[in-house]
């Protein structure tokens, strides 16, 4: 070999030695656990976008073992989550907000580390309506690492990650998801609330805006909102809104065990929406300061069963007629077009608007001392009185009764209003002026 040659073999040697000393450096060279000889990690690439799982992520599943019964299914319906296996339930925005924060925070990058066995281990399956995206546990590799096992569009991928997936998974409690109120209807959408009790069963219905104890338009009137400390039929909804559930129950525990296969109350709201059905079980402690409550959205087979405080649980075990509108009508002025008298012997007169006015005004005050069934064909009228509304519609009508059973102490009246089924007795004390107003003669 002439000097040349051997000149320009070592400086190729020289070259190549520099190189090689360079690389490691420079982080060139990785390693198969992803990161370079030098120990730093290579750049990882998020898992899952942060705008699709915020958008476009429809359905949720968890598995935490081999294949079989989920360990919840959660589902975004109508602009929010909802938990729909094991029991149908309106889920906890916190921790659904906590998971998806978390799937958007993963990041990863290929490795040949070995990954266990993915279809057998838990997993989370992500449905984005189009196209469905599922993340195995695998192994953890140290330094707050895991090996991911990533499955989409058919195609499989073992990433680098966090290990916060396993954690996650690791500490899993399905009742973490289920949120702490009851998800009702607004009132105004509600057509129907059944109450169930051993005694019996009684219902509200609610027509073009006004509540009606019974199933019919000529049923008896409830009471809509609170008027001096009675219960109106918006305190349901006021209930229903502040009922703390404290501990969500297995559900696989029979439901005998809660006492709601023969609960001692119910209550059923009806809306465009589907049926919410609450019912009322045994006592969950000694004490009876905590009693089981199911609730069961859409008639499902197997209702979410939750413990709550007694004393909510027997206010809503209060049978309809709690909410009986105790005053005669509750006809704004300024909806009053005209008032006319009907006196028992069939004479009708106008009242003029002064006179109206003082009808009014005795109605808004007497409150009647309770019901009892109509009988008007045994009952001496005093005189009827109409109400036109100003702007159309159904007139508002009632009759005074002299009360043939009336307390030896107190005398009474009774009044029926309309059509109803049952007749308000009044002390006569809270009726003397109105009973004067519409009694005065025939100008």
């Amino acid at each position: 070999m002439n000097p040349r040659s051997t000149f320009i073999l070592l400086g190729l040697f020289a070259v190549a030695l520099a190189v090689a000393m360079i690389l490691p450096a420079t982080g060139l060279i990785r390693r198969s656990d992803g990161t370079n000889t030098h120990g730093r990690e290579t750049q990882s690439a998020s898992l899952l976008s942060a705008d699709e799982l915020g958008l476009s992520l429809k359905r949720i599943r968890v598995h935490l073992g081999p294949p079989g019964p989920d360990a919840i299914e959660l589902e975004r319906q109508g602009g929010r989550w909802w938990v729909t296996k094991p029991n149908r339930f309106v889920a906890h925005p916190p921790a659904i907000n906590e998971l998806l924060d978390l799937l958007a925070e993963m990041t990863g990058h290929p490795t040949d580390l070995p990954a266990g066995p993915a279809p057998e281990g838990p997993s989370i399956s992500l449905n984005f309506g189009d196209h469905e995206t599922d993340l195995y546990v695998s192994t953890r590799s140290g330094a707050g690492r895991a090996v991911i096992t990533i499955r989409k569009d058919g195609k499989t991928q073992n990433l680098l990650s966090q290990d916060t997936l396993i954690d996650f998974l690791d500490q899993f409690d399905s009742a973490h998801f289920y949120a702490r109120k009851i998800e009702i209807p607004l009132m105004p959408e509600v057509e129907r609330i059944a109450f169930t009790t051993p005694e019996g069963g009684s219902s509200l219905v609610q027509r073009d805006g006004r509540w009606f104890i019974g199933e019919e338009n000529n049923a008896e009137r409830a009471l809509a909102q609170t008027t001096l400390g009675y219960p109106g039929v918006d305190e349901v909804f006021k209930l229903l809104s502040v009922i703390e559930l404290v501990q969500l129950q297995d559900a696989d525990t029979p439901l005998t065990a809660f006492g709601l296969d023969r609960s001692i109350a119910s209550v059923k709201i009806e809306s465009p929406q589907g049926t919410l059905e609450i019912r009322i079980g045994v006592p969950a402690d000694p004490e009876d300061t905590i009693r089981y409550l199911s609730i069961n959205y859409a008639d499902e087979d197997r209702p979410a069963v939750f413990t709550a405080a007694t004393s909510y649980a027997l206010l809503l075990g209060q049978a309809a007629t709690s909410f009986r509108d105790p005053r005669i009508m509750a006809t704004p002025s300024s909806l009053v077009g005209s008032m006319h008298v009907i006196s028992a012997a069939g004479q009708t007169r106008t009242l003029s608007a002064e006179l109206a006015r003082q009808v009014l005004q005795q109605l808004d005050q007497a409150r009647a001392r309770e019901y009892i069934p109509a009988q008007a064909d045994s009952w001496q009228k005093i005189a009827s009185v109409r109400i036109d509304p100003e702007l159309g519609g159904e007139p508002e009508s009632f009759t005074l009764y002299d009360d043939p059973q009336r307390d030896p102490a107190t005398e009474t009246v009774l009044v029926i209003r309309g059509d109803e089924p049952v007749a308000l007795r009044f002390d006569l004390t809270s009726v003397a002026g109105l009973i004067d107003v519409i009694t005065l003669p025939t100008e």
